[in-house]
């Protein structure tokens, strides 16, 4: 009902979703004046994320077509209003690392860490005196608790980052890390992206870092991913 009576108002502030210059402005100003209403911005931003993805020329042609939603979306400072472009969860069972570690040891390490990850969890493993996998394809040894968590949860990460961007991301080209590569002091984790992915992120207009939110509790390891818009 938000969402229907913000649209309502929209519909009746701007000339039917009209182009005309001061469409943005009138829009802005409404989403402004609501925006104290969270539910109401997380409706807004559902609404809108997805066409705000397009191409601004497959704008245009909707909106012309009538789309009320692609009217929104081109409107000066929609982005702003709603600055992230996408957010990701999931939900690793840690037993299951096991499992795929004994069975496939160095071959999925490749698959899914970043190198720099490897020596990560390559150190995890010494002070137990488990040598992980680094030449052999299976290892026969179970792994620390350390190391299947490690494993979940980067896991995790990059799973719900590549449900935020909505595109195959390959995962070697995430590091998750609490270190940002632009030097801020700041203990957030984050994953830096590189390669292909960095190229995407560019083409994108999103930051190369999206924050993460990573916990485990039991079996269980889960991972939050927020990607935010270049303001």
């Amino acid at each position: 009902m938000l969402c229907f009576n913000v649209l309502v108002q929209v519909r009746a502030s701007s000339g039917c979703f009209s182009l005309g210059a001061d469409c943005g402005s009138r829009i802005c100003g409404l989403l402004t004046a609501r925006a104290g209403s969270g539910m109401l911005t997380c409706c807004v931003w559902h609404l809108l994320s997805p066409l705000m993805r397009l191409p601004s020329a497959s704008l245009t042609r909707l909106a012309a077509a009538g789309n009320p939603f692609a009217a929104l979306a081109m409107a000066p400072g929609a982005a702003a209003a709603a600055p992230l472009y996408g957010i990701g969860v999931d939900i690793a069972h840690i037993p299951r690392f096991q499992r795929i570690y004994e069975r496939h040891g160095m071959q999925f390490l490749r698959k899914c860490l970043h190198p720099t990850e490897i020596k990560q969890i390559q150190a995890l493993a010494a002070p137990s005196g488990f040598k992980a996998a680094d030449a052999a394809d299976a290892v026969d040894a179970a792994a620390p608790p350390a190391v299947l968590t490690f494993l979940a949860s980067r896991w995790a990460a990059k799973e719900a980052l590549i449900k935020a961007a909505g595109s195959r991301l390959l995962f070697p080209e995430m590091l998750v890390s609490r270190d940002s590569s632009v030097g801020a002091a700041d203990p957030r984790a984050r994953i830096v992206l590189s390669g292909a992915a960095l190229q995407w992120s560019a083409a994108q207009g999103v930051e190369s870092e999206p924050l993460l939110a990573l916990s485990h509790d039991g079996e269980y390891a889960v991972a939050f991913v927020a990607v935010q818009r270049k303001i």
